[in-house]
């Protein structure tokens, strides 16, 4: 937390006093807002007379373009900046990982998973855990970092979670469905 904390200092030393005036606007991946609004409580509680402000996610893309604009002070992203989103008014830094996790519920006795058996969750071949009880995969949008994370891991998984979002068993509305892979 303390390196996350300095990433944020540097960032107010940068603004200067201006912040003041008006609030640091943050925004960006869905994925860092999170984090950065905990960070955001910790800091407004040592420095009462900075505003800091988190915005609704608008992707990684989406808070790049917004920050090119001046419409933030800083923007999360999932991922390394893109060579056509690179600019010399911009600096990345990379202020943390975060894992890809596979929950279950805390009832089901599976402790762990490993890479064979995600396959087989999303072929749809490993259907029940140990004890009998469904698996059910939530899936998030194609768009998602964890779901890129995933497909870049797990090369397989594409055209398995191609099939699994367009077959019945898929416990998904129509609309959510049809926004997947």
């Amino acid at each position: 937390m303390k390196f996350s904390l300095s990433v944020i200092l540097s960032v107010l030393l940068f603004f200067g006093p201006g912040l003041q005036a008006k609030p640091l606007v943050i925004g960006g991946s869905g994925t860092d807002l999170g984090t950065f609004r905990l960070l955001a409580d910790v800091f407004s509680q040592s420095h009462p007379s900075i505003r800091v402000k988190i915005l609704p996610s608008m992707g990684s893309s989406g808070g790049i373009k917004a920050l090119n604009h001046g419409l933030l002070d800083l923007a999360l992203t999932s991922r390394a900046l893109k060579d056509k989103e690179k600019s010399p008014n911009l600096v990345y830094k990379r202020y943390a990982s975060t894992p890809l996790v596979f929950a279950v519920a805390s009832s089901s006795k599976q402790r762990n998973i490993n890479t064979d058996q995600v396959l087989k969750i999303y072929t749809g071949a490993h259907k029940h855990w140990p004890d009998g009880s469904v698996v059910r995969p939530i899936l998030r949008p194609s768009t998602d970092s964890d779901t890129k994370i995933l497909l870049n891991s797990l090369i397989e998984c594409k055209n398995a979670l191609t099939r699994l979002t367009n077959v019945e068993r898929c416990p998904l509305p129509s609309p959510i469905r049809n926004r997947l892979i």
